[in-house]
């Protein structure tokens, strides 16, 4: 699960991930090639979260086997209401953001879908603030409570990140982009994700339907400014200019 493994363990475990992008790749592929639809994509989207889920399940129970001082060592130390990583922006491919989108849709009410509104229009006032390619933390619009407020549907990198030291977390929102600042990660769960979210937009690209990494927020108001969105991406218009993710 890591680079101390023994090289025949390394090649299973890279074996593993690369056929975690190819279910993601054909789930998305197959999927869109039946038909175009948030209905769809949100489908695709549940099987890719479930498969997500299984996985990080048989990570977290590999670990809780480990020797006490190993598996301490490598279990995440994030708990409820810990929120330093909600400070740094999301990537996500446009299906996270169709599930994000719909999530609210399903669970908000007017009056919080409104406050919503109002405060993803600042975050990109903000982003934008900053020059590109600059690292800067800034709250994540979902953030009620210190908790995420889509945490079933939230996007991929989300469900990937743990963090092995708490105090680190602290420092890095103080400090972003400070080469001093080193933030440990559980990397197995973080390949995993990484690995379905580079499936679902290699599917995306199969299909001819981009596959650009978005900035979670920054999609979310094209969303909720245009009511029309959603069709309008399923129908092939480009409509995520403004809320493609820089480089990093």
């Amino acid at each position: 699960m890591s680079q101390q493994l023994p090289p025949d363990e390394s090649q299973r475990w890279n074996a593993h991930v690369q056929g975690l992008v190819q279910c993601a790749l054909t789930m998305t592929d197959s999927g869109f090639k039946r038909e175009r639809t948030a209905d769809r994509s949100s489908k695709i989207m549940g099987k890719v979260f479930q498969v997500t889920t299984s996985n990080i399940d048989q990570v977290m129970g590999q670990i809780a086997r480990l020797a006490d001082e190993n598996g301490r060592d490598m279990r995440p130390k994030c708990s409820e209401g810990c929120d330093y990583c909600c400070y740094h922006w999301v990537r996500a491919t446009a299906p996270e953001v169709f599930a994000v989108y719909k999530h609210i849709q399903d669970t908000y009410t007017s009056d919080q879908s409104f406050n919503l509104h109002e405060a993803l229009r600042r975050y990109r006032e903000e982003f934008f603030s900053h020059p590109i390619g600059t690292h800067f933390a800034l709250g994540c619009p979902l953030l009620v409570d210190h908790r995420c407020s889509v945490y079933e549907s939230r996007p991929l990198i989300c469900r990937g990140t743990t963090s092995l030291d708490v105090e680190a977390c602290k420092i890095g929102k103080d400090k972003p982009g400070d080469p001093d600042v080193f933030i440990p990660v559980v990397m197995p769960l973080l390949s995993l994700a990484a690995a379905l979210r580079q499936g679902v937009a290699r599917g995306l690209m199969q299909q001819q339907m981009g596959g650009a990494d978005l900035v979670l927020g920054l999609a979310l108001l094209v969303l909720f400014d245009d009511p029309d969105a959603v069709d309008k991406y399923f129908a092939g218009e480009n409509v995520f200019t403004s809320a493609i993710a820089p480089a990093d």
